[in-house]
This record gives C-alpha cells, sequence and structure tokens, in this order.
C-alpha cells in the first residue's frame, strides 16, 4: 500500500507497484518503477474508465493504425 499510496483507484493500463521491500535488488529499481508509474498516472489525467478500458482492449488495432 506505501507504494501505491497516490493511486487509491486504478485504470486499465496503470501500474501497481507489488514488491518485497525488505530486498536489496528492490529498493535499487523502485525508483525507476515509480518514475514509470508517474508518467502512466500523468498520462491517465481525465481518462475515464471506460475510455481506459476500451484503449486496453484495442491496443494492437490503435498501435497499428499510428503505423500507418
Amino acid at each position: 500500500m506505501q507504494n501505491n499510496a497516490n493511486t487509491p483507484w486504478l485504470n486499465p493500463g496503470q501500474i501497481v507497484i507489488v514488491a518485497d521491500l525488505g530486498a536489496a535488488k528492490t529498493m535499487l529499481m523502485l525508483g525507476a518503477l515509480r518514475q514509470a508509474k508517474q508518467k502512466i498516472n500523468t498520462a491517465f489525467v481525465g481518462v475515464t474508465s471506460d475510455e481506459a478500458s476500451f484503449m486496453q482492449h484495442y491496443y494492437g488495432l490503435i498501435a497499428a493504425a499510428d503505423d500507418w
């Protein structure tokens, strides 16, 4: 809960950090994970849960359309 305190509600596609805080390697990676999570949370500002579900469900089509 400590790692995810800033996201009380998650939309599909957002990141939840599940980590063993007692492991030394975890502490090294935690900074990068928190940075990635913050970028995702910022990207999801203003996106409804339905919109996030749509984008997650149709990710392949959206990615293919982006290549055109």
